[in-house]
């Protein structure tokens, strides 16, 4: 058992007669372990499962739905195939792809679409001796495991540091059975998952080329998940914050981009552009550069999760650990969406609440005080800022953003310039018109609260 405070700090043996394995699954150590400190144990363990069974089977399973004409199949005539997954199922996807299940034993394509919504630029432990797939890798927390591995992006890139091209796609396109992809980032991936790898080049200096068959979008300032309205902290649960959890849903986007990937798929319409923050333009830079406005109490996180190289020993390559701890390299570079005054992302699918908005929405959040280490990220949860209500209100805070009262002279004028929002959004293709009466009704609830209007 070791213990560190920085992520990447060399841990501190702790000698093996303070510690114990209390049953299977729980370690215990003599005091008791100091919250908001990092602790590992390593161990020599024997009898892994076969996790690669996994990614054998869906494969083996589409592919029969699709293609078995015996009689035994239950969904005869299936034409198409589309993976959905999201955040731990997202990276599944994305090593599925990348280890080049989407061909089955015959030679033919599995799945036609693949939608890796909120998977970042990660794939995960779903492929290797004593893997263990729920390893997500966040800034203080599950750190170190195999997850945010280059290649990153769908189309080749170079890793500078080996000298490797690679890429994520690289399997299915020499066989022919590449799928079209859709990959769906919020705020959360770009500071949590280092989500801007999947469309910059391993050097972070310049923006990659996306190929024909992939669409990248992200959800300006959304969470992983979305939390609770009214905002509330999430004190009840493990990973607690220091604000309150970010509210923006963006559900209704997800549904009119499933469909968009489903009619390209099944009948090769076009998708909406890729909506994504570029170097190019400066809607994605380094923290320093991003554009955060001197809100009272919060800070932009200006160390993001960092993907590093990490040696795993000689026989990675073929699912097999040798160095555990793994030996850490230099660090990827990881950039961040740009903000406006508002703190809001500039770029992206501005959904309604952050086109007319009535607070900052951020997919980051620092770990409160009763977790320990208050100057890292809470894992992957957002922070919801509001607007100061009136002029007055916010002079007093020295809150440099516009309140409410200076914004709108009334919840119609605020309702009437969201529903323009959400109707431009219908327009590009990225809401349906059958969401937009429910993101009103979701309009009034929020203007009610914010303004502390009771009825």
């Amino acid at each position: 058992m070791t213990v560190r405070d920085d992520p990447v700090a060399k841990g501190q043996l702790i000698p093996r007669a303070r510690w114990r394995f209390v049953d299977s699954g729980t370690v215990g150590l003599d005091g008791g372990f100091e919250p908001g400190r990092i602790y590992d144990v390593v161990y020599r363990s024997a009898d892994p499962r076969v996790l690669g069974r996994g990614l054998a089977g869906v494969r083996d399973l589409v592919s029969f739905m699709k293609y078995d004409t015996s009689g035994e199949n239950p969904m005869p005539g299936l034409r198409s195939a589309i993976g959905w997954g999201v955040s731990q199922s997202g990276r599944f996807l994305r090593h599925f792809l990348y280890q080049g299940f989407n061909e089955d034993e015959q030679g033919r394509r599995v799945f036609d679409g693949v939608f890796d919504q909120v998977g970042g630029a990660g794939r995960g432990s779903f492929n290797h001796r004593f893997g263990q797939a729920s390893r997500d890798a966040l800034q203080h927390f599950n750190i170190l495991f195999p997850v945010d591995l280059f290649p990153f992006t769908d189309g080749p890139s170079t890793d500078p540091e080996s000298g490797l091209t690679d890429s994520l796609l690289g399997r299915t396109e020499r066989t022919g059975t590449a799928p079209k992809v859709f990959h769906l980032l919020t705020n959360s991936e770009y500071f949590n998952r280092a989500g801007s790898l999947v469309h910059t080049d391993p050097t972070g200096t310049k923006d990659a080329d996306l190929p024909a068959n992939t669409r990248v979008y992200m959800i300006a300032s959304a969470p992983h998940g979305p939390g609770p309205l009214p905002p509330a902290s999430n004190r009840g649960g493990g990973m607690v914050g220091r604000a309150a959890l970010n509210p923006l849903n963006y559900s209704a986007a997800v549904r009119a981009l499933f469909r968009a990937l489903d009619r390209w798929v099944a009948e090769d319409v076009p998708p909406p552009p890729s909506a994504y923050p570029r170097i190019a333009d400066g809607t994605l830079t380094p923290p320093t550069r991003a554009g955060w406005p001197a809100v009272p109490g919060f800070a932009l996180p200006q160390q993001p999760l960092r993907a590093f190289h990490l040696n795993f020993g000689p026989d990675w390559s073929k699912g097999i650990v040798g160095v555990e701890p793994p030996e850490i390299g230099k660090a990827f570079v990881v950039s961040v969406p740009a903000v406006d005054e508002d703190g809001n992302v500039r770029a992206g699918i501005r959904l309604p609440d952050i086109a007319v908005p009535l607070a900052t929405h951020a997919g980051w959040n620092y770990r409160d005080a009763s977790i320990g280490a208050p100057d890292r990220l809470a894992g992957e949860i957002g922070s919801y800022i509001p607007f100061a209500r009136t002029k007055a209100d916010r002079d007093r805070a020295g809150d440099p953003r516009l309140s409410i009262a200076e914004r709108y002279r009334s919840r119609d004028e605020y309702v009437g310039k969201f529903a323009a929002a959400a109707l431009d959004l219908v327009k590009q293709g990225y809401l349906l018109d059958e969401d937009v009466v429910d993101l009103l009704k979701h309009a009034v609830e929020h203007y009610n609260w914010a303004a502390g209007i009771k009825n």
